[in-house]
């Protein structure tokens, strides 16, 4: 796995392309330099935000406190990613090695948040709680869809099976 940089300079970060809100991606401003630590900086939040949010969701959880949070970290994690595609494509191979690098990093952070037992648990108990009933088809669709990724992936089963489990995504 790709070591983890520190946590960048805030100018530093507040420089990257790939971490601004932007309406359109400035592709042409994404240098390989702005890869690790954009990448490093999303995983490092959304653990962070994780860490946050679960104690809080433990009894009671909701939409607005569980699932809507959990989506908004893979979007931004996903808004840090999508750029490969179209730079791979028009051949920036520096760009391109640095994603490369970073893909381990990526590849365990997602399954790590698959395999969180925690989130697994607390997405079953929202599903099983009152407040299902009230939230609307599409809610109950990423709901239903959140749990069978993690069931997929293992949780909810035993340490054991769990890490073959993830073993075996990350061969693919």
């Amino acid at each position: 796995m790709t070591t983890a940089h520190p946590s960048a300079p805030a100018a530093l970060l507040a420089d990257n392309p790939l971490l601004g809100n932007h309406d359109i991606v400035p592709y042409h401003l994404i240098k390989a330099e702005h890869v690790e630590p954009a990448i490093t900086h999303v995983i490092e939040s959304n653990l962070r935000q994780l860490a946050r949010l679960l104690p809080e969701q433990l009894e009671f959880p909701t939409w607005d406190g569980l699932v809507k949070p959990l989506e908004d970290m893979h979007q931004r994690l996903l808004a840090v990613l999508q750029p490969e595609q179209l730079l791979s494509r028009h051949h920036h191979l520096a760009v391109i090695d640095a994603y490369a690098r970073c893909r381990e990093r990526v590849q365990a952070y997602e399954s790590a948040m698959k395999h969180n037992r925690t989130v697994h648990a607390v997405l079953q108990l929202l599903q099983q709680s009152p407040q299902a009933l009230d939230l609307d088809p599409t809610q109950q669709a990423a709901l239903s869809h959140a749990l069978r990724a993690s069931r997929l992936a293992g949780a909810g089963t035993q340490p054991s099976i769990q890490r073959r489990i993830g073993r075996l995504h990350l061969e693919l």
